[in-house]
């Protein structure tokens, strides 16, 4: 995986694309062997004008090119945080989120909160778990493309992801909501007593975001490897109902955007 910090390849992709009148995407990919993202970012940061074509009309739409400039407000950091999450840049520089048919209301939140003009797209896959029924919205926008690079998102985001620094430390809050909505579960249970108490509260990620999740909360949460073949992508787990119930209160109570199925959960224990 090409590292943001390879100042290297950075200068030679700048030099390689001013020397030419006429230069494509694909020439460049196969050159320097990079998705083309970081080409056009690279670009960008360099302040190079350029233009390539998108074949895909799918994903020529409109959207807040700013959304993600500066995260200054509880959606922006929100949002942020699911898409650090459930997001996904591909190789062609698309921007997206997928979920499950069950969730196209939350999809329909990101769109109208980022102006999206794209429809949302409702398609059939199959997957380890089965034949599903998935949603996704994608775009192209290379504003965008850029600040979630310099937010610390790339394509291996899974594995590399973080948390940015935020210059309103309140916010961090809203943006683990979003993280914790794409990436977390719990479980409840009801106690001899009638009361309901939170259940196996865990969150998954890469090591970088669930260190940051831990040092920031401050909670006991007891970390285990998710898949043999890959060290960096971990799960942490809070057994103590406690804990559990301060860190659920604390990202969702006075909170405007989250996913509401995981939302109405939580009001079950209040």
């Amino acid at each position: 995986m090409l590292s943001k910090f390879d100042e290297k390849i950075e200068k030679e992709i700048c030099e390689y694309y001013l020397k030419r009148n006429k230069v494509t995407v694909k020439e460049m990919v196969n050159y320097f062997n990079v998705s083309s993202p970081f080409i056009k970012i690279f670009l960008k940061k360099n302040n190079i004008e350029y233009k390539f074509y998108y074949a895909s009309k799918e994903n020529c739409g409109n959207v807040d090119d700013l959304f993600f400039n500066k995260i200054d407000n509880e959606y922006k950091a929100y949002w942020f945080g699911f898409f650090l999450a459930d997001g996904y840049i591909d190789n062609l520089g698309s921007i997206g989120i997928e979920l499950s048919i069950d969730d196209i209301k939350h999809l329909e939140k990101f769109k109208h909160d980022l102006k999206i003009v794209n429809n949302v797209k409702i398609y059939n896959k199959n997957s380890t778990f089965g034949k599903q029924t998935n949603c996704r919205v994608s775009f192209h926008n290379q504003q965008m493309l850029y600040d979630l690079w310099m937010l610390g998102i790339d394509l291996d985001k899974s594995n590399t992801g973080t948390i940015p620094i935020i210059e309103d430390k309140s916010l961090y809050r809203h943006m683990l909501r979003g993280y914790f909505d794409g990436n977390g579960s719990f479980g409840y249970y009801e106690c001899k007593d009638g009361r309901i108490t939170p259940r196996n509260l865990s969150i998954c990620g890469s090591k970088n975001v669930l260190k940051f999740i831990e040092d920031y909360t401050k909670l006991e949460w007891n970390w285990s490897k998710r898949r043999d073949s890959n060290d960096n992508n971990r799960q942490i787990n809070c057994d103590k109902v406690d804990q559990s119930l301060s860190f659920l209160k604390w990202i969702y109570e006075d909170s405007n955007v989250y996913l509401d199925r995981k939302y109405e959960k939580f009001l079950k224990l209040t």
